[in-house]
């Protein structure tokens, strides 16, 4: 969508109620906005994923439109901030939200046909044009659009006298407010004055915006009305440009008028319930969240206030140049830069507490099951290197397999739930399926003592004997230290990058525990050994003193981060 557009300085006074003629009133406070209808418009339009660009003209103090409409993706290349004087607008908010806005177009009076040439010869043929009644030279822009085949849209605001001069037969669309319906046709009914454009542009499509009442549509014979969403209103300043760019952006995304109707309320619904033009105009998502609504339902603050922090954390920009793509489509090329839009890797999750808790709570669970398997193992192995009985009357070796089998189970069922939590953390898909398919098959070898202790409970003996054996057991082995690796350095990389110094004496034990727990399957299997219980010893200290640096480098990270907010 090309827009050929104005560029206001946007100085708001809030009062109580607007002033009459002759009167003085105090304004509660005073802001300044990035704002004009172009500028406005081509926004709502960038922000809901169409492509736009803009012609425009401001001064060296209005460099901060510019800058704003480039953060949401607006080509703006053939905007000029080099006049003496920027184009303002003074606009009066009342209490209610109602607003009087007073415009000097200065700069944008200032547009050269010149200009306007070389910035339609990028447009094809069949592509939109967008113009408001703030610039200079509006019927030699329509004339020259329409030569080459371009569809023309016209927001006639502000409405003059001028308007009543153009020729409008030849219009893709004309977009207008109620009063500036009636300053065209004379009519003061909006329905009766829709008809009265419709038979000036009978082969284009016609709306007549209500305001809170929602919008009415003509194209050809058919008529469409769409009654709007109720919100409470802060500021109405750029309500209506945000339902022309939403409108226009719908259309080109293949939505019918209806569809694009609801759309294009719910943008200016959204856009009343904030401060500001362009600070105030919603993303996509918000529109689809609320144009989905039944018409007239309301909408909630709090439910615009959490969009918004929504849309900010999902906000994408362009790797190469940090222009804002968010809409764009995969494939196409920033318009800024013109780097390929691919599709990116997911951040870094270590900037969100809900993940580093959930690391935390992974570590802890995979530590907390396998603690007791430990503790377990250390009185078998003691009773059975001093052949002593522990616990009274009962034998310690003939005990021990059936706690050892209640506790191993309860780390099989721990370390999966632990790894569930770890998994949130990765830094890529690809990591989390690799750590997961890891970590499930280790437990479901680390399951063979277990299964082992359950027969041997039942009185059920069980041996692999033979070649299956010889291939069996070796094969485990290695697929063993080949996951263990994998699933190590993962840990280990979510660990680094909290960027904490970690704890030497920690970092040695687990690097020397891991190296020995290779060795573990040879004897997990036949865990009543000694050979067996040493080594499964080993693994479970392994695992503790990992899940330990893991967890304590991420809590020393979460402190981190609270201190930072």
């Amino acid at each position: 969508m090309h827009v050929v557009g104005s560029m206001m300085i946007d100085r708001v006074a809030r009062v109580a109620r607007i002033p009459r003629a002759g009167e003085t009133v105090a304004a509660s406070s005073t802001q300044t906005h990035a704002g004009g209808k172009g500028a406005n418009q081509a926004v709502a339009a960038a922000m809901d994923g169409a492509r736009v660009r803009m012609l425009g003209r401001t001064g060296v103090e209005g460099q901060f439109i510019k800058d704003a409409m480039r953060s949401v993706g607006v080509d703006v290349s053939a905007i000029s901030t080099t006049d003496v004087v920027s184009g303002s607008a003074t606009v009066i908010v009342a209490a209610t939200g109602e607003n009087a806005i007073v415009i000097a177009s200065e700069a944008n009076s200032r547009i050269a046909f010149s200009d306007v040439e070389q910035f339609l010869a990028a447009a094809v043929a069949g592509e939109s044009v967008l113009l408001q009644n703030e610039c200079a030279l509006l019927a030699e822009t329509i004339a020259l659009a329409g030569s080459k085949s371009l569809r023309v849209w016209l927001n006639a605001a502000p409405a003059d006298v001028s308007l009543r001069a153009l020729h409008l037969g030849t219009l893709a669309g004309l977009i207008v407010n109620e009063t500036e319906a009636e300053a065209l046709t004379g009519v003061a009914d909006p329905r009766d004055a829709l008809e009265v454009l419709a038979s000036l542009v009978p082969s284009g499509i016609v709306i007549i915006t209500l305001g809170a009442q929602g919008a009415i549509a003509a194209s050809g014979s058919a008529r469409d009305v769409h009654r709007g969403f109720v919100v409470e209103a802060v500021d109405t300043v750029g309500c209506g440009d945000a339902f022309v760019g939403v409108f226009l952006a719908s259309l080109a995304a293949g939505s019918d008028i209806t569809h694009a109707l609801a759309r294009a309320n719910a943008a200016g619904a959204l856009c009343a319930m904030e401060c500001g033009a362009i600070a105030a105009m919603a993303t996509r998502a918000e529109i689809d969240a609320v144009c989905v609504l039944a018409e007239g339902a309301r909408v909630a603050a709090r439910q615009r206030a959490r969009r918004r922090m929504e849309a900010a954390a999902q906000r994408d920009t362009c790797a190469a140049c940090g222009y804002n793509i968010q809409g764009k489509p995969i494939g196409e090329r920033c318009s800024e830069c013109g780097t390929r839009i691919l599709p990116s890797a997911p951040r870094k999750p270590w900037v969100e507490a809900r993940s580093l808790a959930r690391v935390a709570r992974g570590a802890l669970v995979t530590q907390l099951a396998t603690i007791p398997v430990l503790l377990v193992l250390i009185i078998h192995g003691v009773d059975a290197a001093f052949s002593s009985s522990m616990l009274g009357g009962w034998s310690a070796l003939s005990i021990m397999p059936r706690v050892l089998m209640v506790t191993l189970a309860l780390q099989v069922v721990g370390e999966a739930i632990g790894t569930a939590l770890l998994t949130v953390a990765t830094l890529h898909p690809m990591q989390q399926r690799v750590l997961r398919i890891a970590m499930i098959v280790r437990l479901a070898i680390f399951s063979i003592p277990v299964l082992s202790l359950i027969a041997d409970g039942i009185g059920v003996r069980i041996t692999i004997t033979g070649s299956l054996g010889i291939v069996l057991i070796p094969a485990l082995t290695i697929c063993a230290i080949v996951l263990d690796v994998a699933v190590m350095r993962i840990l280990h990389r979510l660990a680094t990058e909290t960027e904490v110094t970690r704890n030497w004496f920690l970092t040695q034990l687990g690097r020397f525990a891991r190296a020995s727990m290779w060795f573990v399957l040879f004897g997990a299997p036949f865990p009543q050994a000694t050979v067996g219980i040493s080594v499964v010893i080993v693994w479970n200290l392994a695992l503790i003193v990992t899940h330990m640096e893991l967890r304590a480098a991420v809590l020393c990270a979460l402190r981190r981060e609270q201190r930072t907010r």
